[in-house]
């Protein structure tokens, strides 16, 4: 934690929760913030892991994106639409 503060990547009152991979603080933060029905954006192509760790939880999922990358203006259009609780 010193280390984070010293960086300027955490503050006095941060916490600090250290996770054995990004599979592992994703189901963390989808316990935390996400509720059945809940619309979740994420980018497409989306990484295997994280679409069937959100399945497990029953989001609706929204998908952006494209050959090119994102896309900045569908994703303008997804997030004023569907107003999704978490974007990924």
């Amino acid at each position: 934690m010193e280390d984070a503060r010293r960086q300027h990547l955490a503050g006095p009152g941060d916490d600090l929760i250290v996770t054995n991979g990004c599979q592992q603080a994703l189901d963390l933060i989808g316990r935390v913030m996400l509720r059945p029905g809940d619309t979740v954006a994420v980018e497409d192509p989306i990484y295997p892991g994280l679409k069937n760790l959100l399945a497990g939880m029953a989001p609706s999922l929204w998908a952006f994106g494209g050959a090119e990358g994102l896309d900045i203006g569908q994703l303008g259009r997804v997030l004023e639409r569907e107003r999704p609780r978490l974007l990924v």
